[in-house]
């Protein structure tokens, strides 16, 4: 086991359990009420930062199943999702400014993804998709998500990963 392994095993092992209780969440309609996004901004060591989960209808259609064959299965005639933003000192560039509280900024990520899919008070999270500003975030994503979002399978060629239990629908 490498160190950044042993980081997300061993500090960012409680995720799962910790309370949400503090994670304030802010509503935000955008472009005319077609989109909303679910905000939480924090600060951390003199530096801000917003987390931003931005709620999207994907219709399943053809166009939708030609980008997402697995859709095709799928017995729903639209998919609730998250597209999930993370920014901070520099946009949605790492900063490197954090070091090993980097982890702390994640636990607070993951905490915040975690409230609005368990939370009735949200729209379901059928989907969650992110978009990596770098190369590097892709494996960090992919990490988290087999470690804290098993019941969420990566949909080919994407950085979407839909619930697992629509994908086995027959």
């Amino acid at each position: 086991m490498n160190f950044k392994q042993w980081l997300i095993n061993e500090v960012l092992d409680d995720v799962a359990t910790k309370d949400t209780s503090n994670i304030e969440i802010h509503k935000k309609e955008n472009t005319g009420g077609q989109q909303t996004s679910y905000i939480h901004n924090f600060e951390k060591d003199g530096y801000n930062y917003q987390i931003k989960l931005d709620h999207e209808i994907l219709p399943v259609n053809q166009t939708t199943k030609s980008m997402f064959p697995e859709l095709e299965n799928v017995k729903k005639d639209e998919i609730s999702g998250y597209s999930i933003n993370l920014y901070g000192p520099k946009s949605i560039n790492s900063t490197g400014l954090s070091g090993i509280k980097a982890f702390d900024i994640y636990e607070i990520l993951l905490l915040t993804i975690r409230k609005v899919i368990e939370d009735p008070q949200y729209p379901p999270a059928d989907m969650l998709s992110y978009m990596p500003s770098e190369t590097k975030m892709i494996k960090i994503y992919k990490t988290f998500f087999k470690r804290f979002f098993p019941n969420y399978q990566k949909l080919n060629n994407s950085n979407a990963y839909l619930r697992r239990d629509l994908l086995q629908q027959s």
